[in-house]
């Protein structure tokens, strides 16, 4: 016979097992929408759209694009000094400010997208961030965790999801199946909402 108090214990480290699993799968399971609503982060749609948000100068990001232009090799070796380097735009230039994430999701962006290139060859291998670094390759798996591990390194919430996209070669009203290949992406939470971004669509792949 097994003591009751065996069972509750059990139970109770298998549904804290189960809600730290939950946390990280997603942004909309119910676990953890009850979970962003107690941090007052609740998962709805943003209130303004991309281009609301983004605003409508077309050259509000040149001097951050020119600035990851500018980062060299030397600092692909340390995620943290790189990120750092990244995001010394954000001094440099006075009307950003007042929008550090925003500014900053774009540097990581931008480099990732000009930086990494996709390779099936990594397909079956899974990469450490030192070694996404050393490579600057990979697939939609990399793209995703690089991308998360310097935005966790400049304090901005980022999730990684996991699922299907529609590609250039989906015909509408195709329906996904168990056994299709899927495709990783990010969220981001900038000014209070989450926001999807696509690192490796990003770089043309």
């Amino acid at each position: 016979l097994v003591h009751q108090s065996s069972f509750i214990l059990k139970k109770s480290q298998l549904e804290e097992t189960n809600h730290s699993v939950l946390n990280h799968v997603g942004i909309q399971t119910e676990v953890e929408v009850k979970v962003e609503e107690s941090l007052g982060l609740s998962v709805v749609p943003p209130l303004m759209t991309k281009l609301q948000y983004l605003g409508s100068d077309p050259l509000y990001f040149t001097a951050c694009d020119d600035h990851v232009q500018g980062v060299t090799r030397k600092w692909y070796k340390s995620i943290k000094k790189l990120v750092k380097h990244l995001m010394e735009v954000i001094d440099e230039v006075p009307e950003y400010e007042d929008r550090r994430d925003l500014v900053t999701v774009r540097a990581i962006f931008v480099w990732i997208s000009q930086n990494m290139r996709y390779d099936s060859a990594f397909q079956e291998h899974q990469l450490s961030t030192v070694d996404i670094l050393r490579y600057r390759a990979g697939v939609c798996r990399e793209f995703v965790k690089i991308f998360e591990e310097m935005c966790k390194v400049a304090g901005i919430g980022v999730k990684s999801i996991h699922g299907f996209a529609k590609g250039p070669d989906y015909k509408p009203g195709t329906i996904f199946q168990p056994g299709d290949i899927q495709h990783a992406w990010n969220a981001v939470l900038l000014d209070g909402y989450w926001r999807l971004v696509d690192p490796t669509w990003g770089a043309g792949e």
